[in-house]
């Protein structure tokens, strides 16, 4: 479901993986092509949790990039994974100053 999700994507937002973004790296930023679409930060963990997913995201400062571009809310992504197919998700909406 993940694979078709990004497929998808791509006819709306540029895609950048594992791209510098305030004090890191960000496993996947989304720029939307058109003024219609959020921003979209993810960050995938192995087993650590989702909330330690946005919890990086934002101590590290990922949506700020996003935030000087746009000039507008970004939602971030925390999706926590198992060596199987088990996955949870956490969204939130990072609200811009």
């Amino acid at each position: 479901m993940q694979h078709i999700s990004y497929l998808s994507a791509r006819d709306r937002y540029r895609i950048e993986k594992e791209e510098h973004t305030g004090k890191g790296r960000a496993d996947f930023t989304f720029y939307p092509l058109t003024s219609r679409d959020i921003p979209i930060i993810i960050e995938l963990k192995r087993g650590k949790g989702t909330q330690v997913a946005i919890d990086q995201i934002i101590t590290q400062e990922y949506a700020s990039k996003l935030f000087d571009l746009y000039k507008r809310n970004v939602l971030i992504v925390g999706i926590d994974y198992t060596e199987g197919k088990d996955h949870t998700c956490q969204v939130m909406e990072l609200k811009y100053r």
